[in-house]
Order: structure tokens, then sequence, then C-alpha cells
């Protein structure tokens, strides 16, 4: 294959892995305002019940058998006043280490809005924290998503892995780009002997 023609493919190759490792790294949600990011504000809004839930955790990047402060702030939708008098209830599911968990915060009282509960991951992996909160005249339910990382340094979520994957393409294609052109300059020098 002439070298120019090579470099051209290598060159679309390049910018579709561009294309596709900032295509996949951006956080997408479905309806809600939510990421698997740690440590950002996700936000849940019921048009319906016109409240507005946002949930915060701490610390930003839970840690596997260390307690995790889960923040929850709900205010009016409309006039973002806080609500008072609130009961809720928080369950955690959690599909990671192979097992399916579940762990339930029951009546839980607000009176100003803001609630929380500590709770210990056992494990790395995703887990979905469903909150459902009772109030006069509304019942609400919201779900959020958290990533606790794997402990060590290890690729922690989407973003980590396909860089990796972007940077040992972008190495393997350099590698090959090399061995392509020292081929060419070889036959060049045989050719001209």
């Amino acid at each position: 294959m002439p070298v120019h023609i090579f470099l051209s493919v290598l060159t679309v190759t390049i910018l579709l892995l561009v294309y596709y490792s900032n295509f996949t790294s951006s956080n997408y949600a479905s309806g809600q305002d939510q990421s698997f990011s740690s440590g950002k504000p996700q936000t849940w809004m019921d048009n319906l019940s016109n409240i507005k839930i946002e949930f915060t955790n701490a610390p930003a990047s839970p840690v596997i058998d260390k307690p995790t402060k889960l923040d929850f702030d709900v205010v009016h939708l409309q006039n973002g006043t806080k609500l008072e008098n609130l009961s809720a209830r928080v369950i955690i599911l959690a599909n990671a280490g192979e097992q399916q968990r579940t762990f339930i915060f029951s009546d839980i009282v607000s009176k100003d809005g803001k609630f929380s509960v500590n709770y210990l991951f056992p494990d790395s992996g995703t887990y979905q924290i469903l909150s459902r909160i009772n109030s006069k005249g509304f019942i609400s339910l919201a779900s959020f998503s958290l990533f606790v990382p794997v402990p060590g340094g290890n690729p922690t979520n989407l973003t980590d892995v396909n860089l990796i994957i972007f940077a040992g393409s972008i190495a393997g294609i350099i590698g090959i780009m090399a061995v392509v052109a020292l081929r060419a300059i070889q036959g060049k020098r045989r050719r001209s002997e």
C-alpha cells in the first residue's frame, strides 16, 4: 500500500478514535440531571409534585467500609423555598460484588426540607439511591446513581477506562506507523541499490 494512502487511513482512524473517546466520556442521563461521577450534586425534578430534590455525598469519592454521608435537600420547584415537615425513606440498592443488596433507612423526619443518612458501602460498583418523600398533599419518588471506586488507584470509572483505551490505541497506531515507515525506507534503499 502506498505511504500516502496509509497515512490518510491512519489520520481518519485517529480522528474516529478521538471522536469516540469524547462521545463516550460525556455524561448522559435520560430525563434527569444525574451522573455517575461522585461528589457532584444530582438533581431530581418532580413536576407532578412541584418539588426538586438535590442529592450530594461526602466524601466526594466514597471509600469502601468508611462512612459516607448522603444528603438530600427538598425545595419547592417554583419558588425555591424549603419544604417543611417531611418524612422520608431512603433505599440503597447495590449490584456490587456479584451480590444484590438492599438497605433501607425508614422513618426519617425533616422539619426544614434537609435530611441525611450515613452508609458504609461494602463493595466497589454503582449503587442506586432511591428516596420516597412524603409531605402534606404529595408523595415523591427520586432515584440517584453513585459510583464507589475500586481502592488502590485502579481505573475507577468509564472515563478513565476510555482514556486508557484511547492512549493504548494511539501508541499502537504510532508503532504501526513506525514499522510501515521503516519498511518504506528500506524498500527505497533496496530499489536504489
